[in-house]
Formats: C-alpha cells, sequence, structure tokens
C-alpha cells in the first residue's frame, strides 16, 4: 500500500506539470497538508496507547495520498462525483501492484466517504462507540485530517481564501462568502472532531475560541 501511495503522489506530480491549470486549494499542497495531518493523528493515537497497526497506518496513508487526485476544483455536482474520480484513478495504479483486494476496498471505502455531504454521517456512525481500527473510525481519521490545517487559526484562513479563489473560477454561487469571516465562521460551526487523537490536539476547543474571535457582521 505504500508503494502505491508513492506511485499516486508521483503521478500528482505528472499531472501537475501537464496541467495548464491546478485548483487554489484542491492541489498538491492540500494533499501534503492532509498527509501530514494523518501522520499527527496516526502518532496522537499510538502516544496514547490506541493500537494502529502497520497494515491500517498504510492503508491511511494511502487514502490521504489518493483522496483528491484529479480532483478538478469546485464542489461536487452529485454525490461522490470527484471521489469517484479519485477512486478509478487509484485502481489504476494499484492494479500494478499485489494489493490485498479487501485492503484495497477499504482504502476505496475511505476515500469514496470524504465526500462533504457524508462527513456528519461518518461521525454519527462511531458517536457511541469505543475508538477502535475499523473501516468507521478510519474514514473519521481521514476527514479530520482532510480539514486539519483548515481548522487551525494560523493556516485557516488563508486556505479559506484559497477556496474562494478556487470556487470564482469554477462559477460556484459561495465563493464570494467562503473566504470571509462570516464564511469561517459557518465552516469552523459545521465542523466535527470524534477521535481521541483531535481529542489530545484540543481541536475542537480551538475552533470554539476562534469562532469567539471572530467578528460579527
Amino acid at each position: 500500500m505504500l508503494s502505491v501511495a508513492s506511485a499516486v503522489a508521483s503521478r500528482m506530480e505528472v499531472l501537475a506539470s501537464e496541467a495548464a491549470y491546478e485548483p487554489r486549494y484542491h492541489n498538491r499542497l492540500h494533499t501534503a497538508d492532509a498527509l501530514t495531518a494523518m501522520c499527527l493523528l496516526i502518532q496522537a493515537l499510538q502516544e496514547t496507547h490506541f493500537s494502529v497497526d502497520d497494515e491500517w497506518a498504510a492503508a491511511l496513508l494511502l487514502a490521504v495520498t489518493a483522496h483528491d487526485v484529479l480532483h478538478p476544483g469546485g464542489a461536487n455536482a452529485f454525490l461522490q462525483e470527484f471521489e469517484q474520480r479519485s477512486v478509478t484513478e487509484l485502481q489504476i495504479t494499484a492494479s500494478a501492484y499485489a494489493v490485498d483486494s479487501v485492503w484495497l476496498q477499504r482504502v476505496k471505502a475511505m476515500i469514496l466517504r470524504t465526500d462533504p455531504t457524508l462527513v456528519s454521517d461518518n461521525h454519527d456512525r462511531v458517536k457511541h462507540s469505543a475508538f477502535e481500527m475499523n473501516l468507521d473510525w478510519a474514514c473519521v481519521l481521514l476527514n479530520e485530517a482532510d480539514i486539519l490545517a483548515s481548522a487551525t487559526a494560523l493556516y485557516g484562513p488563508a486556505l479559506g481564501e484559497a477556496l474562494a479563489l478556487e470556487w470564482a473560477l469554477k462559477n460556484h454561487p459561495l465563493h464570494h462568502v467562503v473566504g470571509t469571516p462570516s464564511g469561517r465562521r459557518h465552516f469552523l460551526s459545521s465542523l466535527r472532531f470524534s477521535t481521541p487523537a483531535s481529542e489530545t490536539f484540543g481541536m475542537a476547543a480551538s475552533v470554539e475560541q476562534q469562532i469567539k474571535n471572530l467578528p460579527r457582521t
């Protein structure tokens, strides 16, 4: 799985070098942000004595590396539109490697469940269960890694502005809102953190403080 992740990353570099346009938010930097976040979340779990074995760690790293490959910018017109593109590209890349089919299906399911409209349901699925490495908790970990940088006070506002520029090019109706304080308030208010890892980093409290500090318009 790690070999596939490396191949996907190399493929993304080639695609970016050949493309006339790379999305302002959903680009290689976003993938790097999410990959870094995933590494930190896994490390936090391990340091607080939650078990993440090598196969689950590799699956999580593959999923986060591949989750936005071929993302054209903008937002889905229908359920899992862009996520399905990423899954198809992953399947093509993985076909050259001996990846266990069970693990590949888990990774593909994780990517499909990064569709923003499914994130709340992912958190609901684990709401009343203790943390353990299974597909439902893996999906939540991926969701948290996906937005972790945007949820921080240091990097979040600039990332919101980048998303606004991306959406403007795609004529998204909310492009003029997403990068503003009110847009950030809406984004932060929608976030959920469920894993022991994000609790270790105090993400929920940080988000709550950011909301209090934002100017009301």
